[in-house]
């Protein structure tokens, strides 16, 4: 009877022992799940804090804490690999100026270090016997021993046979001890990955923090020194064009942007905080669009100056043209009627010395002398240049062609000449008008529209050299109005267009 009733005081034992071995598994693998998704919350942390980074991968800190994380997260999805844990393990790998070997004894390698490995499936009886419900897991230490005899490759849990026991079915409290043991273990080794993947998280966040500071402060401080010279280049071009614009409010616009501007740039910012350099950087940028917009303003006001000022300009260039050819044509008009006047006077041709003459006939030196462009080597005294070239422009206009000079001023040793040749028929050396440069001899149609036309400008066929005069000669022409030469009228002078003075 006694036995009886110690069998069955045993099976009691034996059957709470298993119950509360069974609860204290359910409990690890709650645990596990726990630890499973705190290391998805770290790993997804890890992976915005390296996306973060990214934008400043090339300094040397961040990728050195870049590469720390990365074999961290590479040892998180090998201790979850190792618990047969199913963990998402995002790429944290930057994309690195220049490839980089990742050192086996880099930071993560400490996670694998540390993971407890797998056990026996079995616990020894006596071991289960001497546990108890105060003390239902082996210590840390323990578990340790039992890891440094394990096989790496093995996996921690038996899925079938955690499953058998989270599920009740279990009548050895031993098997639902040691089911618990690899919970724990693997919650254990989860917990470190994502304590491990927190720690180099932060090492590489605050390395993108510094390095993006440091970018930032360069960035300010170049758009510092850019604002400061927009600022100067701008307010220059206002007050170029300040009184070129239509509406001199834009000038103003511009100027007080400019001021406000270079008092931004000017302002001294704590470059120790990455906020106020932030709003440095804010400032700068607003300050310059304004000036920018208000710059854009004042070359539309400029350009819309410039377009009607040179309307202006257009306008008045016509009215001082059209000034200026009437008076031409008065200063034409009174030199025709004193070229006219001349005529009447001088039909015989010209005789004696001109007025103002100081040099003896056929000894005129060349700077009496003026050239004929339509007839080459040809020269004449100054004024009847002038009157036989405006005679030339009429012919010109009329037939197409020039006048024919055939001679005209002759010196005194080729009037001797010519003398000889013609047997007498020229005159006598010193006597010509040829020597005063006051004669032409023309071709046939040359000198028929200038005798013709010639008295218009100060020309005259001598009465003698006309048919039925004392020397026939239909080719010679004098001038007869010396003392009438250019046109007494003031040169025109026309508004020159104006450009843009804000062009580049």
């Amino acid at each position: 009877m006694f036995f009886t009733a110690g069998v069955t005081a045993g099976a009691v034992y034996d059957e709470d022992r298993v119950t509360r071995a069974v609860a204290h598994a359910r409990a690890m693998a709650d645990e596990v799940e726990a630890s499973r998704v705190r290391l998805e919350g770290s790993l997804a942390r890890a992976e915005a804090v390296a996306a973060d980074a990214a934008t400043v991968a090339a300094s040397g800190e961040v990728v050195d804490a870049s590469v720390a994380l990365a074999t961290s997260a590479d040892a998180a999805a090998r201790a979850a690999e190792l618990h047969q844990v199913a963990v998402e393990t995002p790429s944290l790998a930057l994309e690195l100026p220049v490839p980089l070997a990742v050192d086996g004894s880099a930071t993560g390698a400490s996670v694998l270090a540390g993971l407890h490995e797998p056990t026996a499936t079995s616990s020894d009886s006596s071991s289960a016997d001497e546990q108890t419900a105060d003390a239902p897991v082996e210590t840390e230490a323990a578990m340790a021993a039992g890891h440094d005899e394990a096989d790496l490759d093995a996996p921690v849990v038996d899925d079938d046979a955690v499953v058998q026991v989270l599920s009740g079915d279990v009548a050895s409290p031993d098997e639902a001890y040691a089911a618990a043991e690899r919970l724990e273990r693997a919650a254990a080794d989860l917990e470190s990955a994502a304590r491990e993947i927190d720690d180099t998280a932060d090492r590489l966040a605050e390395a993108a923090a510094g390095a993006t500071l440091e970018r930032d402060v360069a960035t300010l401080a170049e758009a510092q020194a850019h604002a400061e010279s927009l600022a100067a280049d701008m307010s220059d071009d206002a007050n170029l064009v300040a009184e070129r614009v239509l509406d001199g409010a834009a000038v103003e616009a511009v100027l007080d942007a400019a001021t406000a501007l270079g008092s931004v740039a000017a302002t001294e910012v704590d470059v120790e905080d990455p906020d106020a350099v932030a709003r440095g950087r804010e400032a700068l940028s607003d300050a310059t669009r304004t000036l920018e917009d208000a710059y854009a303003v004042m070359e539309d006001s400029h350009a819309g100056w410039v377009s009607a000022e040179n309307a202006r300009r257009a306008e008045e260039n016509a009215a001082r043209r059209d000034t200026h050819e009437r008076a031409v044509a008065a200063a034409v008009d009174e030199r025709t009627a004193r070229y006219l006047a001349a005529v009447a006077q001088h039909q015989a041709g010209w005789s004696g010395q001109p007025a103002g003459m100081s040099y003896a006939n056929g000894r005129l030196p060349a700077a009496a002398l003026c050239p004929l462009p339509f007839a080459a080597s040809a020269q004449l005294s100054c004024d009847a240049a002038t009157a036989l070239i405006a005679a030339d422009d009429a012919y010109h206009a009329e037939t197409g062609g020039h006048l024919v000079v055939l001679s005209s001023y002759r010196s005194y040793a080729a009037q001797v000449s010519t003398r000889a040749a013609r047997a007498g028929l020229a005159a006598a050396p010193g006597t010509s008008n040829h020597g005063w440069g006051m004669a032409v001899d023309l071709d046939a149609a040359s000198s028929a529209w200038l005798r013709a036309n010639g008295a218009d400008f100060g020309w005259v066929h001598p009465t003698w050299a006309r048919v039925g005069g004392s020397k026939p000669e239909a080719w010679h022409l004098e001038f007869v109005a010396p003392g009438v030469g250019q046109l007494e009228v003031e040169p025109l002078e026309l508004l020159e267009p104006v450009d843009s003075l804000l062009d580049d």
